[in-house]
Order: structure tokens, then sequence, then C-alpha cells
């Protein structure tokens, strides 16, 4: 159940990650997906316990624990985006 969770809280958070950022267009669904995805798990390691927050996992869902979810997919789209501008510029 909570991998479904995570899954499905992640899609969520790199999609409106990628709406907040106005990258939908431009980048494919999948990759904000993914980035959602692999964003909420960082951000939930990493953020959630310095913060006190209770992380997905933790079978408590919180609109605290989704802000951390959005934080994290925002930081690495953002990292993503950077990264391949660029790339592009350089090459």
């Amino acid at each position: 159940m909570t991998l479904l969770t995570w899954l499905l809280v992640g899609s969520f958070c790199g999609l409106l990650a990628g709406l907040i950022m106005r990258r939908g267009k431009e980048r494919k669904l999948r990759l904000n997906m993914l980035a959602g995805i692999v964003g909420a798990v960082a951000a939930g390691i990493i953020f959630a316990p310095k913060f006190g927050i209770e992380i997905v996992n933790q079978k408590s869902f919180s609109f605290a624990s989704m802000l951390v979810g959005l934080g994290g997919a925002i930081i690495l789209l953002t990292t993503i985006y950077l990264y391949r501008q660029f790339s592009h510029k350089t090459a």
C-alpha cells in the first residue's frame, strides 16, 4: 500500500510541479511524473524529519507531506531543466 501511495503522490506532485513551472507542455509528462516520484521520495527522506513532518510511508497522509513532496519535485525538475539548458549551450 505504501509503495502505491508513494507512486500516486509522487506522480501528482510531478504533474503539479510541471504546471507550476509551466514546463508541462515542453517536456513529456512521464519525465514530470518520474521526477515527482523521485523528488517526493527524496524530500520525504531528507527534509521531512528535519521539519518534524510525518511522511507518507508512516501511514499518515497530510497536506504538509504533500507540500514536502511537491517541493522535492520542483527542486528536482528545476535541476533537470537547468542541466539540460546548460548542456545544450556547451555542446
